[in-house]
């Protein structure tokens, strides 16, 4: 790919993505109804992080697969890991502290088991900033760089997709049930969570293959008739009787759902979308919303304990209060820093 390529489509959708991120972190729409915050969690935010998983390998591929010395490939490999370790550092430190200082200060919770607990997630998910998507692209590079030779993208792909599925095979085992729940066991004792490059590498190998079998352009509307299609049968899934074999497919869903709406991106040509100072600065935009938000989480959590307004009952004011401190911090930030040098260190 060269420098000079763009994907407007793409970068828009990243942008929308961060949006949706945001309202996770904030459970917009929990103080509203219960069902329509369950259906909006189900069927629309639960496909904002995969899409930016299967974006991070697209827009890394190239810098493996249009080299041919393995040298270049892991040399490339670590200048990524490094830039994206620095900012990952910069937020995950602030985000670490300020949710010790959450939990002992507002909470009251006892140091002596917040400290283990906070440092234990620190080193697996990155504690109170939602930065696990960045802590899994971290571990996947690091394992490229260790392990990956030329043409063998298949094969990661193949190994992440194994693991994909595992989830829909083990939710329907009790703990420490044979095998399968030995593994369980082991894994949430070391992980805590299903949000780590085991269960989410899938996604950004289906970016880098998506990069080097780029499809044909296609209409955007048949992509959104398969989309429809595909939305349908996910929700003939959830009513069908839960067992193993609905587990899997609802798994492959949950993929293929996540792969078609990047593909819906990528078919966008970049002359659809209006030149202007959005489609330049989208992809900026994305990034600076994704890593700041949970500050913005924090001063408003602050504000609306200052005013006695209860967070959890007025998710929907805190979300737009959120986006508000956002989307001004982020087009004054880009505005004001024309030599990009608070960005490359923070960004």
């Amino acid at each position: 790919m060269s420098r000079k390529e763009y994907y407007y489509g793409i970068d828009l959708a990243k942008l929308m993505g961060a949006f949706l991120v945001v309202s996770i972190h904030t459970t917009l729409f929990m103080d509203v109804d219960q069902q329509v915050y369950t259906l909006y969690t189900d069927y629309v935010t639960r496909f904002a992080v995969p899409f930016f998983f299967i974006s991070s390998g697209f827009f890394f591929a190239p810098l493996i697969l249009c080299k041919e010395d393995r040298k270049e490939i892991r040399a490339n490999a670590k200048r990524y890991f490094l830039r994206l370790l620095r900012p990952f550092a910069v937020w995950g430190i602030c985000y670490f502290v300020l949710a010790i200082a959450e939990e002992v200060v507002i909470e009251k919770g006892p140091i002596k088991e917040v400290l283990p607990e906070k440092l234990h997630l620190l080193a697996v998910e990155s504690p109170g900033g939602g930065l696990w998507y960045v802590y899994a692209v971290l571990w996947i590079v690091f394992l490229m760089f260790c392990f990956y030779k030329k043409n063998r993208e298949f094969a990661f792909w193949g190994i992440s997709f194994a693991l994909f599925l595992l989830p829909g095979i083990w939710g329907f085992f009790e703990e420490q049930s044979g095998l399968i729940g030995w593994i369980q066991k082991a894994y949430y004792t070391v992980f805590t969570s299903e949000r780590t490059f085991l269960f989410f590498g899938i996604y950004f190998f289906s970016g880098v293959l998506l990069f080097r079998f780029k499809p044909k352009k296609h209409p955007v509307w048949q992509f959104l008739l398969l989309q429809a299609a595909l939305y349908g049968l996910f929700v003939g899934l959830h009513m069908l009787p839960k067992n193993i074999g609905t587990g899997i497919l609802m798994q492959m869903g949950k993929y293929m759902i996540s792969v078609v709406w990047f593909l819906i991106a990528l078919q966008i040509p970049n002359e659809r979308i209006p030149k202007g100072w959005l489609r330049d600065h989208a992809r900026q935009m994305s990034t600076i919303i994704y890593f700041t938000h949970f500050l913005a989480i924090y001063l408003v959590k602050i504000a609306f304990m200052l005013l006695h307004i209860r967070f959890q009952e007025h998710c929907s004011l805190a979300y737009i209060c959120c986006m508000i401190i956002l989307i001004v911090y982020s087009v004054v930030l880009i505005k004001l820093d024309k030599n990009k040098k608070i960005l490359k260190k923070l960004y």
